[in-house]
């Protein structure tokens, strides 16, 4: 029969649903860190020679985490492919992340107009939120989004770095270095542009003085032959 602490810890186990570290279970539950590893050593072998459920709790060095039995992967496969963030949609939410809280406009930029279906698809999901800004829209993340990606939420930026596989940051990397490319580019021909303007009207003065100094000098030629 399961104790009071054993019940903790399964709920523990159970409510986190990922993989979750020995002391952190100890932290939770209020108990001992060796008390909290027995336990769930207890739980482990329980769930594992229990045929009559459906899951396991496996370990993975110091993690530990409930898992569906391989009789019953084929069952939830296509649910989890449904449900889980699909690699484009979190390289969206990535650059909202990395550079939160910012604008649809620069957001649209980076990821192009394929950002809004994402931002949609994120909406629903509740992991973002849109509030008007001016003429576009500023996206804020949402208490969902902390707890789902367990983040702390003073430096989501840093800490999502640990959630996204490197491919994709190295995609977001590179994004946003082409922006600044463009950007950079963007700004030299409007500086470019914008001494055009001085440059022709340098020379007009010059021309109007030019003609000036002409027409004196034919006056002049005109007293000497009156002379």
């Amino acid at each position: 029969m399961k104790s009071e602490n054993h019940r903790k810890v399964e709920a523990v186990l159970f409510a986190v649903g990922r993989d979750i570290a020995v002391e952190d279970v100890a932290r939770f539950c209020n108990l001992a860190e060796e008390e909290a590893q027995t336990i769930i050593k207890d739980l482990s072998q329980d769930y594992n020679a229990n045929h009559e459920s459906a899951l396991s709790l496996q370990q993975k060095g110091k993690f530990w985490k409930f898992t569906v039995k391989d009789t019953y992967l084929p069952l939830v496969t296509n649910l989890v492919q449904n449900t889980e963030l699909d690699k484009s949609v979190m390289e969206t939410l990535a650059v909202i992340a990395w550079r939160y809280p910012i604008i649809q406009s620069d957001l649209i930029k980076i990821r192009h107009n394929k950002a809004y279906d994402h931002l949609k698809m994120l909406e629903e999901r509740e992991f973002v939120v849109k509030e008007k800004f001016g003429r576009t829209y500023k996206i804020k993340l949402t208490s969902k989004f902390f707890e789902y990606f367990d983040l702390p939420t003073q430096d989501a930026k840093e800490a999502f770095k640990k959630v996204i596989p490197p491919e994709i940051q190295e995609e977001i990397q590179r994004a946003e270095q082409d922006i600044e490319m463009k950007e950079q580019r963007i700004e030299e021909q409007e500086a470019k542009k914008a001494a055009e303007p001085k440059k022709i009207e340098k020379t007009e003065e010059q021309l109007a003085k030019e003609a000036a100094d002409e027409l004196d000098e034919d006056d002049e030629a005109d007293d000497n032959e009156e002379e």
